[in-house]
């Protein structure tokens, strides 16, 4: 295979100087097509309408033959190129998933950290009968329960 990559690169720079116009065996045609690269599968070209990959089975027979087409090498690239992309997809559905997973977490911590917060402010103040907010202060072993330092104040809420 590597001998027809080399070969089909002399081939490319003997030919991308060339435009001319191509047409596929479904009748479509190519406008002032230059080739820009040979793979054993087909054509990369640059045209009028822009940039295609043409495969080799979508083209005549001459012009299979005048790039040096062979189904074999053809199958056995696919192949290889197939893999590739499986083994990228598969590498970021890979990261996908650990960041959706992350996120996910993320999301968790925070609805936790707000049960939290919201349960020591529950617990910490109170309304008397005149409306006046009071701030409970709690006994050391009290803290202690609650998760603080022997000695600490119970953790602040962010503002």
């Amino acid at each position: 295979m590597k001998t027809i990559l080399s070969g089909s690169g002399v081939l490319l720079i003997a030919l991308s100087c060339l435009a001319a116009d191509l047409t596929n065996n479904a009748g479509k045609v190519f406008s002032n097509a230059k080739v820009i690269r040979v793979e054993p599968d087909g054509l990369n070209i640059s045209h009028a309408g822009g940039i295609a990959k043409l495969y080799f089975w979508e083209l005549p027979e001459s012009v299979q033959k005048q790039y040096g087409y062979d189904p074999t090498n053809a199958v056995a690239y696919r192949k290889q190129v197939t893999a590739a992309q499986q083994g990228y997809q598969q590498k970021h559905l890979d990261t996908d998933v650990r960041v959706t997973q992350a996120q996910e977490q993320a999301k968790q911590q925070e609805a936790s950290s707000n049960e939290q917060r919201r349960l020591y402010q529950e617990s910490t103040t109170y309304v008397d009968e005149d409306g006046v907010t009071h701030h409970r202060h709690f006994p050391v072993d009290r803290i202690t329960e609650m998760g603080g330092q022997m000695g600490s104040r119970p953790p602040q809420p962010p503002p």
